[in-house]
């Protein structure tokens, strides 16, 4: 035959369990009364009103004062971040300022690992004045910049180049002579002058250097400017005209 039983929740001395909010106060430690007609040890409710409010009020100023500390470091622990944030911030933008350096560093290096360079000589007599001076022969045109039957180069890119000519002239007539003109787009920036005051088949050299700054698209060329009595002198003794030029550094500014 089957039994019930029943559970009992433990009882407590002043008649609230361990999870009660009144709890908090241990009758253990609340002094002890006697009545004028017996011994009886005097419970939670038989204290006056006056010291209970004054627990609650020990209790709660206690909180108040764990509330605050615990603000005060909520108020640290916010400042520390923000700190975190702004020193995290700063190594961001320094990432993306080497960043940017590194990559036109980079566009530096793809720009130096394609070079425009050319070397061309001439390979008869010459004496037309102001038009470019064609040339017969190609020994170099890394690039492609440079145009041998026209004789103009055509500059790829922004930047600086160098350019170098010589040659040799045969003057025939007394005084002869002949200037070669180095041209930028039509504008003459350099020129090369040789002269002889007694003619008679006299070879003269002339020679001429620049370093230039140029746009994409601008054209150099040599050409004679004003002549005597001479020529360029090449044949098949000798290449004696010589032009050359080749990009020294581009340009990377927007």
């Amino acid at each position: 035959m089957a039994s019930s039983a029943s559970v009992q929740l433990p009882s407590s001395p002043d008649g609230f369990l361990p999870h009660s909010p009144f709890y908090f106060y241990n009758p253990a430690t609340l002094p002890t009364l006697n009545s004028h007609t017996s011994k009886q040890v005097m419970t939670y409710h038989d204290y006056p009103t006056s010291t209970l409010l004054g627990s609650h009020v020990v209790f709660l100023t206690t909180c108040l004062e764990d509330l605050k500390d615990s603000n005060q470091k909520l108020a640290k622990t916010s400042k520390l971040l923000e700190e975190l944030k702004n020193t995290t911030t700063a190594v961001i933008e320094n990432f993306k300022n080497e960043l940017k350096a590194l990559q036109n560093w980079i566009g530096y290096a793809d720009v130096k690992s394609l070079p425009t360079y050319f070397y061309v000589q001439n390979t008869g007599q010459f004496s037309t004045s102001v038009v470019p001076i064609p040339f017969g022969l190609e020994r170099l045109n890394i690039g492609g910049a440079m145009n041998k039957t026209t004789g103009t180069f055509t500059a790829p890119r922004k930047g600086v180049y160098y350019f170098t000519f010589s040659g040799v002239s045969a003057i025939n007539s007394a005084p002869g002579f002949v200037d070669v003109g180095l041209m930028v787009n039509g504008v003459q920036i350099g020129r090369a002058e040789c002269f002889s005051t007694t003619g008679g088949g006299d070879w003269e050299t002339l020679t001429l250097q620049s370093t230039i700054e140029l746009k994409t698209g601008d054209l150099v060329w040599l050409q004679i400017q004003n002549l005597r009595g001479a020529s360029l002198q090449d044949n098949s003794e000798g290449l004696f005209t010589h032009f050359s030029g080749w990009l020294l550094q581009e340009d990377l500014s927007p």
